[in-house]
């Protein structure tokens, strides 16, 4: 029932709203949340209440690495590796941080995000921190005892 209400929720409110803005500019305002969530005593526990789904057929070991869900969201959304622990609670079983170069980059001029009724179009330019604040991140990043980010 939580699920339709939410569907309901995205096709007539949320989606026609974020769709009066500049592509990047919700981007941004979803990685905030989303780092907002995270630091929130109890936040990502409801998220994943509300948004993930389980189930024992979507587990997978593949070369050693347990997987609870085969389903990844790609390099481009959390191009910093700013929103970790709060993928997962959204149901992704993994994650990949954007394209990396030595020293950080701007990417091209706005505006570079374009999305049409049937399209988008990402013209960012690879945007990044560079390596040496991915190595930080990386570093710290644990749980129980293991890398999060090999």
């Amino acid at each position: 029932m939580v699920r339709k209400i939410l569907k309901f929720k995205y096709k007539y409110f949320l989606k026609p709203f974020f769709f009066k803005f500049d592509p990047e500019f919700v981007h941004d305002l979803i990685t905030i949340v989303g780092q907002l969530t995270a630091v929130v005593p109890g936040g990502t526990f409801l998220l994943s209440k509300v948004l993930r789904y389980s189930h024992p057929a979507l587990k997978q070991t593949i070369h050693g690495i347990k997987f609870n869900n085969p389903v990844g969201l790609s390099a481009g959304f959390d191009k910093d590796g700013k929103l970790p622990g709060v993928l997962p609670s959204v149901g992704f079983g993994f994650t990949q941080v954007g394209t990396v170069t030595y020293k950080s980059y701007k990417g091209n001029p706005k505006p570079r995000l374009y999305v049409g009724s049937n399209f988008s179009l990402n013209s960012m330019g690879l945007p990044n921190m560079g390596v040496s604040y991915y190595c930080r991140i990386a570093s710290s990043l644990t749980k129980y005892g293991k890398p999060l980010i090999a």
